[in-house]
């Protein structure tokens, strides 16, 4: 991205990440071209790259700590930042691995928080937030029915709806277009599904339900003239479908934070192509 731009990036090495962290990728190799020497990349590149998840990650304590403090002042908020940043697994993914994951997480928290309440700006907030989710990784895309399931229990207006909705794409669009180049207008389409597609396994190295089958085995494997994928599909959807019954049963905050982690740990569970790391996402819902 230093070297070329975002409008070649895509067509000079292979990338399955969408544009969204590719942003802080880029500052990351200007800053590395000016403060460290070509020849020395060493240790300070890789502290560089593992900054930003970090950051994160102390970004994730503080909206866990205010959403506690907003909700229930008897709660120990501060401790419950600690319980969080002490966490082994938010060290190895952010600081030992320097994945994106916990900028991701902090994204779709933020978003989530932000929509959830009834201050109509906020949740316009919350709505360009969750677009930069959508872009930073895929992930993002399944708390989705979460979100306008809660966004209709709150009774909030169609029009309203319709202009959160267009909030969300049109900040992805916005930060997709300079990444764009000569590439064809579907091409953002094709990422993702690239992305999808990237590992058509069982399971790598995610210790789920699909471990007990074996690791590593291609999904396209049939069991009953059924392809694993599409056991993995039927399954979560089922999960999804009865999960937003039970939120709309239940319509209370305790239902929105779990209903989160569900998801979470339905799509890690039950879905083939999943990393070990995938459990992380449900590890903030689950302390809320």
């Amino acid at each position: 991205l230093a070297r070329v731009g975002p409008g070649s990036f895509y067509g000079s090495l292979w990338c399955d990440y969408p544009p969204g962290y590719l942003y802080v990728l880029w500052l990351i190799g200007r800053l590395g071209h000016l403060l460290i020497p070509a020849a020395a990349p060493g240790a300070w590149h890789y502290i560089l790259l593992k900054v930003p998840a970090i950051l994160a990650d102390i970004g994730i304590g503080v909206v866990l700590v205010q959403w506690a403090r907003r909700h229930d002042p008897a709660v120990p908020a501060r401790r419950l930042a600690l319980w969080w940043l002490l966490n082994p697994a938010v060290w190895i993914i952010s600081a030992v691995w320097g994945q994106v994951d916990s900028v991701l997480m902090f994204w779709i928290l933020l978003a989530m928080v932000w929509l959830e309440g009834p201050d109509r700006r906020r949740r316009s907030a919350g709505a360009a937030v969750y677009g930069l989710a959508i872009l930073t990784k895929p992930q993002a895309l399944l708390f989705a029915p979460l979100v306008g399931i809660w966004l209709l229990i709150r009774r909030v207006p169609p029009r309203e709806l319709a202009r959160l909705a267009a909030i969300t794409v049109g900040v992805a669009a916005l930060l997709a277009w300079p990444f764009t180049g000569s590439q064809s207008w579907d091409w953002l389409f094709r990422l993702y599904r690239t992305t999808a597609d990237s590992y058509s396994v069982t399971s790598v190295n995610a210790f789920n339900a699909w471990a007990l089958v074996g690791m590593w085995r291609p999904d396209s494997a049939t069991c009953l003239g059924v392809r694993y994928l599409t056991w993995g599909l039927l399954m979560m959807g089922a999960c999804t479908a009865w999960i937003l019954w039970w939120s709309w049963r239940a319509p209370t905050r305790t239902a929105y934070v779990l209903g989160g982690a569900g998801l979470m740990l339905s799509s890690f569970l039950f879905l083939t192509r999943m990393h070990e790391r995938y459990a992380y996402y449900a590890l903030p819902f689950l302390l809320l």
